[in-house]
């Protein structure tokens, strides 16, 4: 299970993330090279998440199949916002670590991260509709549990791996840094 998770890890890191991390990006011929890689990684790691998930809750093959278009299909745009939220996410660092950010920019990067929270609420209830439309509620509450505990873990792995400096701040920066206690743009349900 521990070598899924790290799998899954590098296939939801967005690409080239290690360098930008590193202030610098990677070269674009890399980058391009990474991408059908990373793509069919992906497809495979939720492949294999579905197909543990499904014997584990005991889904037939055609839900299964079908579990795995959905996921997906929303794929992309959690992507997107995964990656729009990092780059918020060191905007807002930015912001907190230089004295000289006036309370416009403080608003603004703030009003953009409560965007983005209305965005990943709707693909949240998406996803939660779809999930519905496939499986008995307690299937889906156990399915439920099994992506959010898979995507905590893919989380932990990457805030190891980006060892992101956050030192400067106080430990509520840190954990919101790291996107922790809920934080502004992690992958757990709004709310929760």
């Amino acid at each position: 299970m521990k070598t899924f998770v790290i799998v899954a890890v590098l296939a939801c890191l967005p690409a080239g993330l290690s360098a930008q991390v590193r202030g610098r990006r990677p070269p674009p011929r890399l980058e391009a090279q990474a991408r059908p890689n990373r793509a069919a990684l992906e497809r495979q790691i939720l492949q294999r998440f579905v197909e543990q998930s499904g014997r584990e809750i005991g889904l037939n093959g055609s839900t299964q199949t079908r579990l795995q278009q959905i996921l997906n299909e929303s794929n992309a745009r959690r992507r997107q916002i995964n990656q729009e939220g990092v780059a918020l996410r060191q905007s807002l660092m930015d912001a907190i670590r230089n004295p000289q950010t006036t309370d416009e920019e403080f608003a603004s990067i703030l009003t953009e991260i409560d965007g983005l929270r209305e965005r990943e609420q709707e693909l949240w209830r998406s996803d939660q509709q779809a999930l519905s439309n496939e499986l008995t509620p307690r299937q889906r509450a156990l399915f439920t549990v099994r992506w959010l505990r898979f995507q905590e873990n893919i989380r932990d792995l990457i805030d190891r791996r980006q060892g992101a400096d956050t030192s400067s701040l106080g430990p509520d920066a840190q954990a919101a840094a790291r996107g922790g206690a809920g934080g502004v743009l992690s992958s757990r349900p709004p709310g929760s």
